[in-house]
């Protein structure tokens, strides 16, 4: 995504533009940061400047500011798409579709947490109606990674 000032909505940006660019992006621990630092090295795209944030609506007031260009989700971001706050483009090749997950330990029966998945399961987020996919399987996280360190 990107200001209007900046980009044109539906532009197509090739590897080039996108090395010349300052892109916003979460912190390194972050999944979407992830994805598009792989996506980048595999298409041999060095992204020089960049700009790093814990907080998706910075990002986004970052992006409206024109102080850069980020990847946020569409469907979070419809509203702003849609008032011309900030316009969509797409990258040639195209960015990674990034997966997101819910995990929870099968004893853990707190009511925050069945409120948690609750609302990620609600429209209002985004993940019902065929956009949300529940993983096969189950994975185990052992009690002793849970432990507070003090």
């Amino acid at each position: 995504m990107a200001s209007p000032a900046r980009i044109d909505q539906g532009t197509i940006l090739k590897p080039a533009a996108m090395e010349a660019l300052p892109v916003i992006t979460m912190t390194a621990g972050s999944g979407m940061t992830a994805g598009i630092n792989q996506w980048s090295l595999a298409q041999g795209i060095r992204l020089n400047y960049t700009l790093a944030s814990n907080s998706m609506m910075a990002i986004a007031g970052l992006t409206v500011a024109d102080i850069g260009i980020s990847y946020l989700p569409r469907h979070f971001m419809a509203p702003w798409l849609a008032d011309g706050r900030l316009t969509s483009f797409t990258t040639t090749p195209a960015t990674p579709n990034l997966g997101y997950y819910f995990l929870q330990r099968s004893d853990d029966k707190r009511e925050l947490v069945a409120r948690m998945k609750a609302l990620l399961l609600s429209d209002a987020c985004g993940l019902a109606g065929g956009k949300w996919v529940a993983p096969t399987g189950t994975a185990h996280i052992p009690k002793t990674n849970m432990k507070r360190r003090k």
